[in-house]
């Protein structure tokens, strides 16, 4: 791997920025050489390690000199209990475990390139019960953010808000993205808002899950960053008809950990409100029950299971679980085959019913069920917040689904 920082370690302009500390590329690339002294202090030269940190700058700076010394960082959620976190290490028979708590001191010595086969590990966020260890190469990563970069345009002057967490695909994947376009990281801290963050920093690209959207939607600052990246669920036609009208830049988006990150994504507020379509690096075909299959540079190495590596792959392509169809190019998704019921014979996807939900007036929150139905056999159940009609929702759930989903509704909390 030649690693992308090592590149530009004559660049002074910002590379990652917090309210403590902003450093440039330079900069980062002196601290990196005295991380690295400590991890082959440690017998980690091309060693799988473990790693738990919330997003700091000093974890940014772990995974790169981690690259340098072919070590693989596996990124463990810091909200796992100990318990957990000594599941995963013994799964992947890490060497050691890093709990971030303090920086290392710079160093002037330059390491050279050794050659990783993989760059990290990672644990799947969880749209199956349990999470799964997945492998990425650098190839994954950096076709990844090739095929993103060329549709969202990222520049040498453009600041990405680390908005989502390291230890998921879509926070890892905003290094890779700005380490290729040579552009700054934004980590936030702890207890500052999204909004302050993006006023404060001036930041011009953020990524977000549409719930964090709805909470943010009305806030002046949104207004501010020229793209905002919506991934991690379907967006709901109420919420991006708001987001429209507040002067907000949408792009949607539809990704997996396992094809390292997106995998389509929308043009700028395209009214169609798809997923958008396929980028460059990516395959995707729709088999004949629905599911989404993949393959493509992106696709990962495969899963850790039993000391070995193993991706599941069906004539080369991967089978994602996700319902979707292809409309003129554009993806809509239906939802999870996982998540799928069967109602007097019917097949109901609670996704479809959430997203009808949402697009009612007074609806905050909304998840839908299956519940045990003795003349059905098992019938949706939808349990909301917020402050609504419920017999107006009924009546507009009847005139825009089936009637055989329109499910019983409850209160979010009961």
């Amino acid at each position: 791997m030649n690693c992308l920082l090592s590149e530009q370690k004559e660049n002074q302009s910002p590379f990652l920025i917090s309210s403590d500390e902003s450093l440039s590329f330079a900069e980062a690339d002196k601290r990196v050489n005295g991380i690295c002294i400590s991890l082959l202090n440690a017998n980690l030269k091309g060693q799988r390690f473990a790693i738990q940190s919330e997003n700091t700058i000093s974890y940014i700076l772990h995974l790169i000199a981690s690259w340098r010394i072919a070590a693989v960082p596996c990124l463990i959620s810091p909200r796992y209990t100990r318990e957990q976190t000594k599941i995963c290490v013994a799964q992947l028979n890490c060497m050691q475990a890093i709990n971030l708590r303090r920086s290392i001191p710079p160093s002037d010595t330059s390491f050279a390139e050794w050659p990783a086969a993989h760059a990290n590990i990672i644990f799947s966020s969880g749209t199956t019960a349990d999470p799964k260890a997945i492998v990425h190469s650098f190839g994954n990563h950096l076709a990844s953010a090739e095929g993103l970069n060329e549709v969202i345009k990222l520049d040498s002057d453009d600041r990405w808000l680390l908005s989502l967490p390291l230890y998921h695909i879509g926070g890892l994947a905003i290094l890779f993205r700005t380490l290729r376009a040579g552009s700054a990281i934004v980590i936030p801290d702890d207890n500052a808002s999204i909004p302050k963050s993006i006023s404060e920093h001036h930041v011009t690209h953020c990524s977000l899950v549409p719930t964090q959207l709805y909470r943010l939607v009305n806030d002046p600052a949104l207004k501010e960053p020229k793209v905002i990246l919506i991934g991690g669920a379907a967006l709901n036609e109420t919420l991006f008809e708001e987001a429209k009208e507040n002067g907000l830049h949408i792009y949607t988006s539809y990704g997996s950990s396992e094809m390292t990150s997106t995998i389509c994504c929308s043009g700028l507020n395209d009214a169609k409100l798809s997923s958008g379509k396929l980028l460059k690096n990516r395959d995707l075909k729709i088999n004949d029950d629905g599911e989404i299959l993949v393959k493509g540079d992106c696709l990962f190495q495969g899963y850790v299971h039993g000391g070995e590596i193993v991706c599941p792959l069906e004539d080369g392509w991967f089978r994602t679980g996700d319902i979707a169809e292809l409309v003129n190019d554009n993806l809509h998704l239906n939802g999870r085959i996982d998540n799928m019921f069967i109602s007097g014979g019917e097949n109901i996807h609670p996704e479809e019913i959430e997203r009808c939900i949402r697009n009612f007036p007074g609806v905050e929150e909304v998840e839908v069920k299956a519940e045990e139905d003795s003349e059905f056999g098992q019938r949706p159940v939808a349990y909301i917040s917020g402050t609504y009609d419920k017999d107006q929702l009924i009546n507009f759930l009847k005139a825009n689904i089936e009637a055989y989903k329109v499910p019983r509704l409850k209160a979010l909390d009961s």
